[in-house]
């Protein structure tokens, strides 16, 4: 069930929607950084729920995705929503 609720969800991400989010959260995304994530989560969301008890594979497959200076802001943003959904 939880995951055909993030399937439907995920047809409603959009880079502007990511945007906002970050923003929301104290991060700027330049729409690139913020079109780049969108694609990430919707090609690796079924990764990040099988593995959701490992957090460092989730950080890994971050690191291996984005380039030096959007992985801070993308790591600070996983870690947030992390937090804030207590995943």
């Amino acid at each position: 069930m939880f995951k055909e609720m993030i399937e439907n969800y995920l047809t409603y991400l959009t880079p502007n929607a990511m945007q906002k989010y970050a923003y929301n959260q104290g991060i700027i995304l330049s729409c690139e950084e913020a079109t780049k994530a969108v694609e990430f989560i919707k090609q690796n969301y079924k990764f990040v729920l099988c593995n959701h008890n490992n957090y460092e594979r989730i950080v890994l497959l971050v690191k291996q995705s984005f380039g030096e200076e959007s992985q801070p802001k993308l790591l600070k943003l996983l870690e947030i929503t992390k937090n804030k959904y207590h995943l």
